[in-house]
């Protein structure tokens, strides 16, 4: 087993918005890589034109606002040097959601939040930007119609993902890792993955379930000036 990393990089407003995933990828590799089968089965690799329906990506696209502009989607196996994938998105590629209105501020967010299978690892979340005024209502409640579209996206990202790799099926099982207190390198920050893949694999929850919200949220860290 590997454990793998996928990051979405976006642009709100000239505000960058980066969302990271962890997947448990198990099978072995015949003609691609873990990285590209992941990207793939993630949804973020173009085929004839169109991104696969009912993947993450495009539940995701389908509900940001047209001033979300995708830039890249990064796979990697953490621990491993030379299985990565990148893919840049097609320049202009941006939300086909909204639903009507302005587009709110970036920090204020869509908050989907995992459950919880292990005692000593806490809930995964996930923020994101791409809300329009017309989505939300009194006091922060999401619109019915729209929250139907997010948990659209919950369900999406809590599926186990499949690459058929010419009749190998390499899968890939949504997690949420718990990282190292750095207490060696502090230029590496104040946390860090753990120094071996087995020991990483003993700190982490696999098989986790995403929730959508029903109420808006905010993110302080796309505050306008405060990066992703």
């Amino acid at each position: 087993m590997a454990v793998m990393s996928l990051k979405l990089d976006r642009r709100y407003n000239g505000q960058q918005c980066i969302s990271e995933y962890h997947y448990v990828a198990s099978g072995v590799p015949s003609t691609v890589s873990l990285s590209f089968a992941l990207a793939f089965a993630f949804g973020a690799i173009e085929t004839a034109g169109t991104y696969p329906a009912g993947s993450p990506f495009a539940t995701l696209r389908a509900w940001q606002s047209a001033d979300v502009v995708y830039r890249e989607v990064v796979a990697k196996d953490l621990y491993s040097v030379t299985d990565f994938y990148t893919n840049p998105f097609p320049t202009g590629l941006a939300g086909l959601g909204g639903g009507g209105g302005a587009s709110e501020s970036p920090f204020i967010a869509a908050g989907f939040r995992t459950n919880r299978i292990r005692s000593d690892i806490r809930r995964g979340f996930k923020r994101y930007e791409g809300i329009t005024d017309a989505n939300v209502l009194a006091f922060g409640a999401l619109n019915p119609a729209f929250i139907t579209a997010l948990e659209s996206h919950a369900e999406a990202i809590s599926d186990t993902l499949t690459y058929d790799d010419e009749g190998n099926t390499l899968t890939f099982v949504p997690a949420v890792i718990s990282l190292k207190i750095n207490l060696t390198d502090p230029d590496q920050g104040k946390y860090i993955k753990w120094p071996t893949e087995a020991e990483q694999l003993a700190h982490l929850a696999s098989g986790v379930v995403y929730q959508a919200p029903e109420f808006a949220t905010t993110q302080n860290s796309r505050k306008q000036g405060r990066g992703s």
